[in-house]
């Protein structure tokens, strides 16, 4: 048996931990989860629910076991450690009010795009292995693409029926998430949330690929959804049903809300999420009684992109009619958003001012991709579009955007975002780590801003 520890949603008193065992014929007998200075937390046998991708999967090739445990009566503020049999992961409650001046910051981890198809994962371990101790987060953020089940594509249909598909999906994912001393070093340390994009499923998903031919036709892209849907579930959702539900959570003064914009998107340009989703995100911005920290799976400060694009990549958050609406409430703010994301294959940072608000509340973009690129060369950042929204969007006015320089280099990365407060605002010092070096992990420039 192989068992994997993932450290999900943290607050101030408790954690959830999602494991995973695989190559068992039965689900693990009870054990216990040994947390240091907290004590043993059971992990009971009858808790186990196999992995059957959607039902394809026969009885003897349920193989693979996951539950999820809460562990409670935990300190605020505090780093610990989970062990069992012989894996360990660290992970940290939120604090109580964000960290001054001087104190240990609240630390994000940032990232997206992992491909283990490209051979890198064991520089993803480096690198986070090369952390220093002072920069190793408390929570990170993993916004898309942290698996590739359309890679390579011309395989993505061989075998086509449904236990195949089912079969070779499952592989895929056990593969990244039991990645020893690449991808699993960096699901090991810190809580997490995970949010999708298209590759968890396929290339410009939900909409037809013109290099899949699977994507042509409403059955096999059927057949496809339902090989790859439960398999989010089961690996990167804390439960079965929470898809698409977003997330909030709050750090003293900061509001964070991680948002799917990828999972339930429909068909077409209209949706890329439920009316009533897009409502709580309109509401949460309109709430804001300070900063906040938005995560969505693809960027904000991005140009609709051609028909070709369309038929042979993949939309933008853009190209969809939420968009404007979205665009709309994050201008009409009255505090700073912090927007973090991913799916680009570059790392960029790019802000613009409020209206009416001139050298206060902003709204800033890091993006933080690709951890392990899925093929070809390492793309140079271009700038963001000249302004946001980049398409006139009716009632708001268009505003600058200033894309930062010092911040802009190509390669394999992640973001470590660290947060603390002083009077009046949050600090955030937000520094990109590159590793593509074979001596380690290579920090880009350090840039702080501020956020009112």
């Amino acid at each position: 048996m192989k068992l994997i520890i993932v450290p999900h949603s943290a607050n101030k008193q408790s954690v959830k931990l999602w494991l995973c065992a695989t190559d068992t014929e039965a689900p693990p007998a009870d054990f216990a989860i040994r947390i240091e200075q907290a004590g043993d937390f059971p992990v009971p046998q009858q808790a186990w629910r196999a992995v059957t991708v959607g039902g394809a999967l026969e009885p003897s090739e349920r193989r693979t076991f996951v539950q999820l445990i809460t562990a409670e009566g935990l300190q605020p503020g505090t780093r610990y450690s989970a062990t069992a049999h012989g894996i360990r992961v660290r992970f940290s409650t939120l604090p109580a009010v964000l960290p001054r001046e001087g104190e240990r910051p609240f630390t994000v981890c940032l990232g997206s795009c992992f491909s283990i198809g490209s051979g890198k994962g064991v520089e993803v371990g480096r690198a986070v292995g090369n952390l220093p101790e002072h920069l190793m987060p408390d929570l990170k953020i993993l916004c898309g693409d942290q698996v590739y089940l359309d890679f390579p594509a011309f395989l993505l249909g061989v075998p086509f029926h449904a236990r195949g598909l089912a079969s070779n999906f499952l592989r895929k994912y056990l593969r990244n998430w039991g990645d020893t001393g690449g991808f699993q070093s960096l699901l090991a340390i810190g809580s997490s949330y995970f949010t999708s994009d298209d590759h968890e499923f396929w290339n410009n998903y939900p909409n037809p690929a013109t290099i899949i031919s699977n994507t042509w036709s409403s059955a096999g892209r059927k057949s496809l959804r339902e090989a790859a849907f439960p398999l989010f579930e089961d690996f990167q959702c804390e439960q079965p049903g929470d898809v698409g539900r977003t997330r909030a959570f709050r750090v003293g003064s900061l509001s964070f809300l991680v948002v799917e914009t990828r999972a339930l998107r429909e068909p077409g340009d209209e949706r890329f999420m439920s009316p009533a989703r897009l409502s709580e995100v309109l509401d949460w911005i309109g709430r804001l009684d300070g900063p906040g920290v938005l995560v969505v799976g693809q960027p904000l400060f991005e140009a609709p992109v051609n028909w070709f694009q369309r038929r042979f990549v993949d939309r933008s958050l853009a190209d969809y009619t939420q968009y404007q609406e979205l665009a709309r409430a994050l201008l009409r703010g009255t505090h700073s958003v912090l927007i973090l994301t991913g799916d680009v294959h570059y790392a960029r940072i790019a802000s613009t001012t409020l209206l009416g608000t001139p050298g206060t509340p902003e709204i800033t973009e890091v993006i933080a991709s690709p951890l392990a690129l899925v093929a070809g060369a390492p793309k140079f950042p271009p700038d963001a579009p000249s302004r946001f929204p980049p398409k006139a969007v009716s009632g708001v006015v268009q505003m600058p955007v200033k894309t930062f320089q010092e911040g802009k280099r190509k390669g394999d990365n992640f973001a470590v975002l660290q947060f603390t407060e002083v009077p009046g605002r949050v600090k955030v010092r937000i520094r990109h780590w590159y590793f593509r070096d074979p001596l380690g992990s290579q920090p880009g420039p350090e840039m702080t801003l501020s956020l009112f």
